[in-house]
């Protein structure tokens, strides 16, 4: 399996004063965590947690792509719900969760707990819940840090350009700046806040997108 493994990880390490480590400490002492680099087809998707299903000695959290569209349904579903999708998708029964899912550019994540950790006698519904919402509150500050770097990238092609001599609006700023050319800088610092303005927009929907409790 071409992945990158982490370690088991003690998550009371992070969580503190935290209560999004809270949120995963409450269910978990440890966890592996599987991140897939590749897409895979369907059929090696369901192998891979068919492998771990029987192998996994600690809760493992496995992440992974699909390489073609794909629809899986529950172990116990029936085949006739589904079997219309065949033309369009690849079908296959996966080893882990319920119902029927459609999978494409889509990042999937299996959990699997073994019979002996504290945590089986959870309900599959409270363990999912969980961690989507451990998932939910972590994703907040990656955007954030986006924003950030993309207002940077903008703001920086000052320099850049001007170290590298690349022509482009960070070179025209300096240029119009030397020159006094007074209706070029406002242009283009006018233009430059209004890319940052959108940029922050669309971070402040994302959070919306991302946590459905934050509303504006």
């Amino acid at each position: 399996m071409s992945s990158e493994v982490e370690t088991s990880r003690d998550i009371s390490e992070f969580a503190g004063n935290d209560r999004r480590g809270d949120t995963t400490l409450c269910l978990f002492s440890s966890l592996h965590v599987y991140h897939d680099n590749s897409a895979h087809s369907a059929a090696l998707n369901m192998a891979i947690d068919e492998a771990l299903l029987e192998h996994a000695t600690v809760p493992s959290i496995r992440f992974y792509r699909w390489h073609s569209p794909a629809l899986s349904f529950g172990y116990f579903g029936r085949f006739a719900d589904v079997k219309s999708y065949t033309r369009e998708n690849d079908l296959v029964r996966r080893w882990t969760g319920g119902g029927i899912v459609s999978h494409g550019d889509d990042l999937t994540y299996s959990i699997v707990i073994p019979a002996s950790d504290p945590a089986f006698a959870e309900s599959s519904v409270s363990i999912y819940e969980t961690i989507h919402r451990a998932l939910r509150n972590a994703l907040i500050a990656p955007l954030t840090a986006a924003g950030a770097i993309f207002a940077g990238l903008i703001t920086g092609a000052v320099i850049l350009e001007n170290v590298f001599a690349w022509p482009g609006v960070g070179r025209l700023l300096v240029t119009a700046v030397s020159g006094r050319d007074f209706p070029v800088v406002q242009g283009i610092t006018v233009m430059v806040a209004v890319m940052v303005l959108v940029i922050n927009l669309l971070v402040d929907i994302a959070y919306a997108y991302v946590d459905p409790r934050i509303r504006f």
